[in-house]
């Protein structure tokens, strides 16, 4: 299973030796990983119970525009 932003410096294409559809992927903005997130949780459900995956990368990057600005006290 990968988690990862959307951002193209964390892309799953980079993976050494995978295979095209041996990965099960899960990209969006920032990568936000909270529990009251369903889709997440959802994301997270599918392929480590039903599918048995046993390895999960969480991927980010440094410096990520989205979690500076989800973190930043600045009104929109």
């Amino acid at each position: 299973l990968w988690l990862g932003c959307l951002g193209p410096r964390n892309a799953d294409t980079n993976l050494p030796n995978l295979r095209p559809v041996a990965a099960f992927v899960y990209r969006n903005i920032a990568n936000p990983t909270c529990p009251t997130n369903h889709i997440f949780l959802l994301v997270l459900n599918y392929p480590i119970i039903p599918l048995k995956i046993r390895y999960v990368i969480f991927c980010g990057n440094t410096d990520c525009g989205g979690c500076s600005a989800a973190l930043s006290m600045e009104d929109l």
